[in-house]
């Protein structure tokens, strides 16, 4: 029987000190069933910035922002209580000064002997630091997405703008391309027509020389007709000559036309190359935002859990 009862003293005392050490390591605060304070520690109403003697008689509800105070959801969470409910959850309270104070709090009902709730014992863990400090980092990660999402769609309207202007450009190349093909088949055709004058010179030629042959067989009769072959075969030599300049003229012309045409080809290569780059870059401008849009919502989901 001595053993019994030294067993069962030494749960009490095993209990009391669990006890004392709680409430020199935990916030701890008791209600009673209306929200009024009984009795609380120092380490609540230091964190609460009031004294112990200072919180007996008040109410839970002068702790809360109005946001909680007021909704609806508080009638809810006392009755629940009252009913035997164990609450558990992160909250916000507002200190005596009023400051935002976050804990993580357990409302554990406490019931009599009759097993009706008498009372509340609210066991808490100051948080603030940590919450303030996840808010910053919730924050800054909204402030990032915020800007990746603004530079990502100046990127993409600079990126169309050069993009639309890459396409005029392109037209434009195109119907340079064609009038540098229309200049080039009339510069052929130039080339063909003074080919043909140029031929017709030569038989000019030999038809005035044959003529000069006939006129001087014909003696003083043929004198008159002898000063017209000279006449054609001088305007044909003319004419070779200026067909040859007009040939070399031509053919420079051509020459020219190749080269411009070359290097149109290599601008027109050049021009759609760099719209094909700034098409991928605006799409990586688009993938961008994408993520920034993501990352808003991640960081929005970060938010909700903690």
């Amino acid at each position: 029987m001595m053993q019994t009862t030294n067993t069962l003293s030494s749960q009490v005392l095993e209990r009391s000190a669990v006890l004392r050490a709680l409430e020199h390591s935990l916030a701890m605060i008791e209600f009673d069933v209306t929200g009024e304070v009984l009795w609380v520690n120092d380490i609540f109403a230091k964190a609460m910035g009031y004294s112990a003697q200072e919180m007996i008689g008040l109410k839970h509800k002068q702790f809360c922002p109005p946001h909680i105070a007021e909704h609806s959801s508080y009638q809810m969470f006392w009755e629940r209580l009252k009913e035997g409910q164990v609450f558990q959850e992160k909250v916000q309270r507002t200190t005596k000064n009023g400051n935002s104070l976050w804990l993580e709090a357990t409302y554990t009902p406490v019931r009599n002997e009759e097993g009706h709730v008498v009372g509340v014992v609210k066991v808490a863990t100051d948080i603030t630091e940590r919450e303030n400090t996840m808010k910053q980092v919730v924050d800054d990660l909204k402030e990032m997405s915020a800007k990746l999402t603004e530079r990502a769609e100046v990127g993409i309207q600079h990126s169309q703008r050069v993009n639309v202007s890459f396409d005029h450009i392109a037209n434009e190349t195109d119907q340079n391309m064609s009038l540098l093909k229309g200049l080039k088949e009339q510069v052929e055709s130039i080339s063909s027509i003074a080919t043909t004058i140029n031929s017709i010179s030569s038989q000019t030629q030999l038809l005035a020389l044959n003529a000069a042959i006939e006129a001087a067989h014909a003696g003083s009769y043929g004198n008159g007709f002898s000063v017209v072959a000279a006449e054609i075969r001088k305007l044909a030599t003319d004419s070779k000559e200026a067909i040859v300049k007009v040939d070399q003229y031509v053919k420079a012309i051509h020459a020219e036309v190749e080269k411009v045409s070359s290097g149109t080809n290599r601008a027109k290569t050049t021009v759609f190359t760099n719209r094909d780059l700034v098409k991928q870059t605006n799409e990586e401008f688009i993938n961008i935002g994408e993520a920034a849009r993501n990352l808003d919502k991640q960081a929005q989901n970060l938010a909700e859990i903690v």
